[in-house]
């Protein structure tokens, strides 16, 4: 992690971040930063895979965000035995992180759960 100050944070914003920058600090602040955790995206569909692509098609048109986040939902129901819920959140909280990779994504989604 890079070593700066409050002051030189704030400059830095006030300067301007564009979104590849936006993504890299959102990646380094979570930690996750070219942490490839999943290397096999081939698991068997979870049992809320209808709910949680029609809640995915809620707040977004863009069909490839929309396969992103239903597989990545869908892994961490999976890997983590747990069923999913309209309205948790977890839709919100993965659309703004739709320009990372899926694996990149999937971190972060993970550390910001965790």
């Amino acid at each position: 992690r890079p070593n700066c100050s409050v002051n030189e944070v704030e400059e830095f914003y006030q300067n301007g971040v564009n979104n590849e920058e936006r993504m890299l600090i959102w990646k380094w602040l979570l930690g996750v930063g070219g942490k490839n955790i999943i290397t096999d995206w081939d698991t068997p569909q979870h049992k809320d895979i209808d709910t949680i692509t029609e809640d995915v098609k809620k707040v977004t048109d863009d069909t490839e965000s929309q396969d992103k986040m239903a597989c990545i939902i869908s892994y961490y129901c999976t890997a983590r035995n747990t069923s999913y819920k309209t309205d948790c959140g977890w839709v919100e909280v993965l659309l703004p992180l739709t320009a990372l990779s899926k694996g990149d994504m999937y971190a972060a989604f993970y550390a910001l759960l965790s």
